[in-house]
């Protein structure tokens, strides 16, 4: 029998509470990640999905092949034959299996955040892309890669990820500019500063150490990359009157 779930409406000003509770479904979602992962140990589907993933990321599209993949997940080749076609309906799947985390972190906030404004709505995306960018390296470089030129895979990419994924980031700017808050600059080459700045930092963290002696991958280092990102970049865009 199914049951109702309660929806819980945020009143405006209810920050301090919006982020209490983002951190319950933190706590949630590692709880999740534990189910995940035992999964992954029973299901060998899951299995050969999560490491082609990391296979995809260290090696690029051509460098990868299907016996290491099949070693790595400790499953013999032909069962990854068997669950795929070939290489390239295997490299979907891991792509769609990485975007997974980040297309529930958008479905959440849209009710979560339904009862704020779009400026507060717009930090808190940008926060949680930065999160999600720290804990799933793996799929942030394979967008990396496949974006250095355009091909059939990046083209599928944008049309089923990062297109849709972006799109909201952009609907919150361009409501920003009609409310006023936000500056008349040109979305598209605002994305392009802000979508690098967002993700790119934990792909080139040994630059980071090398340089300042800063692991950009610890949590104090994360919420500090998060909250320059978000002062520079909106001290930046938001209108002196705002």
């Amino acid at each position: 029998m199914e049951t109702c779930r309660k929806v819980t409406r945020w009143p405006p000003t209810s920050l301090f509470w919006l982020e209490i509770h983002r951190e319950a479904n933190s706590i949630q979602s590692n709880k999740q990640e534990i189910v995940r992962f035992k999964d992954q140990m029973s299901n060998p589907r899951e299995r050969i999905l999560s490491t082609a993933l990391h296979v995809f990321a260290e090696r690029g599209f051509e460098g990868a092949t299907t016996v290491e993949i099949a070693r790595r997940a400790q499953v013999s080749q032909p069962l990854v034959h068997y669950h795929f076609d070939s290489k390239e309906e295997l490299w979907r799947a891991a792509v769609d299996h990485g975007f997974a985390p980040l297309r529930a972190v958008y479905v959440g906030a849209a009710e979560e955040m339904r009862d704020i404004g779009t400026l507060a709505r717009l930090k808190i995306m940008v926060r949680r892309v930065v999160r999600f960018a720290a804990e799933h390296q793996a799929i942030v470089q394979i967008t990396i890669q496949e974006g250095v030129q355009k091909s059939p895979r990046l083209l599928w990419l944008v049309q089923n990820h990062v297109g849709p994924l972006q799109r909201e980031l952009e609907r919150l700017l361009e409501a920003g500019q009609q409310e006023g808050w936000a500056k008349p600059l040109p979305i598209p080459y605002v994305m392009d500063i802000l979508m690098p700045a967002t993700v790119s930092s934990f792909n080139t963290s040994a630059v980071s150490t090398e340089l300042y002696g800063i692991e950009m991958r610890t949590p104090e280092a994360l919420e500090t990359h998060a909250d320059v990102l978000v002062e520079i970049f909106f001290q930046g865009l938001v209108q002196t009157a705002h």
